[in-house]
């Protein structure tokens, strides 16, 4: 007799591969209905490539450190700038990151994203202050170069 994998673990496997076992219900006129990614599963899709990594704040704030690779900008470009998005996206996932609490501004841009049609957002849980406090890798950038 073969032995039957839980139900529990195969909801585990699919959150933690980024997978969203039902559809992600968004409130158009409510950020805080969009989907958060906890940091333990941002971490390897982060290191593999597989998201698109948005810091949110301000260029000044990017200047004194961002995760690796990641796209600023900031909540007031978003809505101009949503076709570089989706193209920078190519059909990944797309994970905003800020450092106030409860991921407002990260939650904000994403909202403006999935009201014009990119739905496959989250906002890292904790930010960019628990990317650090986490030990994640800083990288060092001028704001001429954040983009």
């Amino acid at each position: 007799m073969k032995p039957r994998i839980p139900a529990v673990i195969v909801a585990l496997v699919l959150l933690t591969a980024g997978v969203a076992a039902t559809p992600q219900k968004v409130d158009p006129n409510d950020s805080s209905t969009i989907a958060r990614m906890a940091l333990a599963v941002f971490q390897p899709l982060q290191a593999k490539g597989k998201v698109l990594v948005i810091d949110v704040r301000e260029p000044h704030a990017v200047e004194a450190g961002r995760i690796p690779g990641a796209l600023n900008v900031p909540l007031f470009e978003v809505g101009k700038r949503i076709e570089e998005i989706k193209k920078k996206a190519d059909g990944r996932r797309i994970v905003a990151y800020c450092t106030c609490p409860g991921e407002h501004t990260a939650a904000e841009a994403l909202l403006i994203l999935h009201n014009r049609g990119v739905k496959n957002v989250s906002a890292l849980t904790g930010g960019y202050i628990e990317w650090v406090k986490a030990g994640g890798k800083v990288e060092r950038v001028t704001t001429d170069t954040s983009r």
